[in-house]
């Protein structure tokens, strides 16, 4: 999403390597998350326990987006964070 939003990759080298990689990832995570149809050891989740960890996954990655992609989104139209901060602070000390 950061990709697209703000426009880190340029060339359609850096698309082909970003989407392979991501694509990598993935597959990565869903062969680790995979269980074995012979193994009758593994045990089930159950709903509540999945529903749980499906709300700490998006918790997070809103979490990882106000921390990376939004204050990045804000410098690339020009407004700074800290910029904002500095000069608020320094408003208030001159009153």
């Amino acid at each position: 999403m950061a990709a697209i939003v703000l426009g880190e990759w340029t060339t359609l080298n850096m698309w082909t390597f970003g989407v392979i990689s991501i694509a990598m990832v993935t597959v990565g995570a869903i062969f680790t998350a995979v269980t074995d149809k012979k193994d009758q050891s593994a045990t089930k989740i159950p709903a509540d326990k999945f529903r749980q960890g499906m709300y700490a996954i998006i918790i997070s990655t809103v979490g990882f987006m106000f921390y990376f992609v939004f204050p990045n989104l804000l410098n690339k139209i020009g407004l700074s964070v800290m910029r904002f901060i500095v000069h608020r602070t320094a408003a208030a000390s001159i009153t």
